[in-house]
């Protein structure tokens, strides 16, 4: 996980749990920014992830050399 992502990730979060601290103590017209501040670091996290995925998928893969058979050294008989 990238700073960023830590960053959105920790901000949904701690919006969501203050959200919910709102509400418990008033009503839910006055805590409906912080819900939606937690939504948008939701979104902006699930469109990072997305474009970070899609990004890797479209680079070349390495080329692979195909693995030659190692011979045994031969035992000096006795």
């Amino acid at each position: 996980m990238k700073l960023y992502e830590a960053i959105l990730l920790s901000v949904a979060v701690s919006t969501l749990i203050i959200g919910i601290h709102q509400i418990m103590l008033g009503d839910v017209l006055n805590s409906y920014w912080i819900f939606m501040i937690s939504g948008a670091a939701l979104l902006g996290l699930k469109l990072w992830r997305t474009q970070t995925e899609t990004s890797s998928a479209t680079k070349p893969a390495p080329k692979q050399t195909p693995n030659k058979p190692t011979s045994q050294p031969k035992r000096k008989k006795r």
